[in-house]
């Protein structure tokens, strides 16, 4: 018998098929009976989505976590989709080479999971999101059927682009099964400058770092609740002599700033921290996104004494982590307080809320009409009878 397993506090019976042909069966009879599937991989992003509201079934990817093909030479990997992004790395790391993804709690999360809900993080900004290194795809659709675009090389350009639809679906599209990436290379040194500075020198900094000469592989900037200053990252990694010669460069630049320094002792344990940032509170958690150019602006604004601030602000990307005790009339404020202006580009989405404030107040995302249109038509057209994680997008 299946034990039990609760979205959003509601409990369905978890399924873990041992094979793609094994959950091909599942989801099959799921259908024929009209219930519905919720695939889950390691549960740490699940409160993204909307509340479930069909019956049906958890079907936990974890076990299909087979290395179906690695030519290391190619740099590409075929994996199952439930394998952890931590064993993913380890598999990688033995040939010198990476997934240069920051996905939160990667020893629980999984490689479906990350790609359902389009996760990324500081390093976006110098080596892209998911969707740049998916290549190739294996998924179960709304007919129980096993289907696969891309291939398993680089130069590829048959049929429809379906990985970048599927990346981010939010499983609203089929169960991801199996992937092909693109891989990189481990960089021969990697670096971290942080620096404290002023909420009135927060613009001309993140301005300067925007035409740095250097390439760096990330630009944040963060704030506590608590604190009144705000904490500027850039991460660079490289060849050895490149990255010397960067943080010399950046140093070079700021040199106008009254800037304190701080060390980081240990690089590898800050980028891990950076990446746990949605992963740090239970509370509310929003995403904004602006133009680069207008960050600086935006942070100040969102800067309330409450909501601790972690920005890839090298790509205009924010996130908010609020107290747990927050309401859902500080989330209605926060979101009109915080939503972008007619005519001015961005949006304003709830990653993490809690069941009782979802079920109190539906409007997550600030996302322009036409575009949640669009993607009501693509899900339509896809999954027709909603049995894919249904109203979960």
């Amino acid at each position: 018998m299946p034990d039990s397993f609760a979205i959003d506090g509601r409990p369905f019976p978890r399924h873990a098929p041992a094979s793609i042909a094994e959950a091909v069966e599942l989801v099959r009879g799921q259908i024929a009976a009209g219930l519905a599937v919720y695939p889950v991989g390691g549960g740490t992003m699940l409160g993204i989505a909307g509340l479930p509201t069909r019956d049906g079934i958890v079907l936990d990817t974890r076990s299909i976590a087979h290395i179906d093909d690695y030519p290391a030479r190619d740099m590409t990997i075929t994996v199952g989709a439930g394998i952890s992004m931590a064993t993913l790395a380890e598999v990688l790391a033995k040939e010198g080479q990476r997934l240069p993804v920051d996905v939160p709690a990667p020893e629980r999360s999984t490689l479906g999971g990350a790609i359902a809900a389009n996760l990324s993080g500081s390093r976006r900004y110098g080596f892209g999101t998911l969707r740049d290194y998916v290549i190739g795809i294996r998924w179960i659709n709304d007919r129980g059927e096993d289907v696969r675009a891309g291939g398993r090389v680089v130069k590829n350009v048959a049929g429809y682009d379906m990985m970048k639809l599927l990346v981010g679906s939010l499983g609203t599209l089929g169960v991801v099964t199996e992937v092909t990436l693109k891989v990189k290379p481990i960089p021969e040194a990697s670096r971290l400058m942080e620096v404290r500075c002023k909420p009135a020198e927060l613009d001309g900094i993140l301005t300067i770092l925007h035409g740095s000469r250097t390439r760096p592989a990330s630009i944040d900037a963060l704030k506590a609740p608590q604190e009144t200053d705000w904490l500027i990252r850039v991460g660079l990694e490289d060849n050895r002599l490149a990255v010397e010669w960067s943080m010399d460069r950046l140093r070079s630049e700021l040199a106008g700033f009254d800037l304190t320094e701080i060390p980081i002792a240990d690089t590898a344990a800050m980028w891990k921290r950076m990446a746990d940032f949605p992963l740090s509170g239970p509370g509310p958690l929003w995403k904004a996104t602006r133009l680069p150019s207008r960050t600086a602006e935006f942070l100040c604004l969102a800067a309330d004494g409450r909501t601790r601030i972690a920005a890839h602000a090298g790509n205009g990307i924010v996130l908010g982590l609020l107290p747990e005790t927050a309401t859902t009339e500080e989330v209605r404020a926060i979101s009109t307080a915080l939503a972008p202006q007619s005519g001015t580009p961005g949006s304003l989405s709830w990653v993490r809320l809690s069941p009782e404030i979802k079920a109190a107040w539906k409007n997550r995302t600030t996302e322009r009409d036409g575009d949640r249109d669009m993607m009501a038509r693509v899900e339509a057209a896809l999954d027709p009878r909603g049995l894919m994680s249904p109203r979960r997008g």
